[in-house]
């Protein structure tokens, strides 16, 4: 009479025997890989425009400033207060009148807007904030309230209209997605993992 063992020895796997739970070796497709390197020459290039560009808002917000004092010094005078900004040549108001002030405040307003939005627009470019794309748009809509005040607040037209054209050249935005790369999530399984031994090998 044969004896049988009391622990059967463990037999080896069969392909059909693997559990399902148990995944697959991964493939070459799984493999992350690395973009391939930039040209150093083009990389070089597109930091070039997007600083030119931060330069030009700041050119702006320096001629918006030189407009805000040449209307705040003229308006400050009884001789040249109807003549400090075209919104005064128009309205014509009496100087220390209640018409006066809110047009005088009206002024500084849009002279103060048209010194931040430049400004803050070249700093943001300088840092490469992606925003400033649609910024720009809004820099050269706030550049036509230009036309409320004086001469000198057309010269940064210019500058506006070229650092807007500048920001959304292809080469600048790689700049600035260079600048601030996107986050890639970590994976994680959603299948569960079952822990011990596989029955069917034993």
């Amino acid at each position: 009479m044969t004896e049988q063992p009391m622990h059967p020895k463990p037999r080896h796997a069969e392909p059909g025997d693997v559990s399902p739970s148990v995944e697959p070796h991964a493939s070459a497709e799984t493999i992350a890989t690395l973009p391939p390197p930039e040209d150093p020459k083009e990389v070089a290039s597109s930091a070039r425009a997007g600083q030119t560009a931060a330069g030009l808002y700041f050119a702006a917000a320096v001629t918006a400033t030189a407009a805000l004092l040449t209307a705040w010094w003229q308006s400050i005078h009884m001789q040249t207060f109807t003549q400090a900004t075209n919104l005064m040549t128009w309205t014509h108001p009496r100087p220390g009148s209640l018409a006066s002030v809110l047009l005088a405040t009206a002024m500084m307003s849009i002279a103060a807007a048209m010194v931040a939005m430049p400004g803050i627009l070249a700093v943001s470019t300088w840092l490469g904030r992606r925003w400033v794309r649609w910024g720009a748009i809004g820099g050269i809509a706030v550049g036509c309230a230009a036309v409320t005040l004086n001469w000198v607040s057309w010269i940064g037209m210019p500058f506006l209209i070229a650092a807007g054209v500048m920001v959304w050249l292809p080469s600048v935005r790689r700049w600035m997605d260079s600048l601030h790369p996107a986050s890639h999530k970590t994976e994680h399984p959603t299948a569960a993992v079952s822990y011990g031994r596989v029955p069917q090998h034993y």
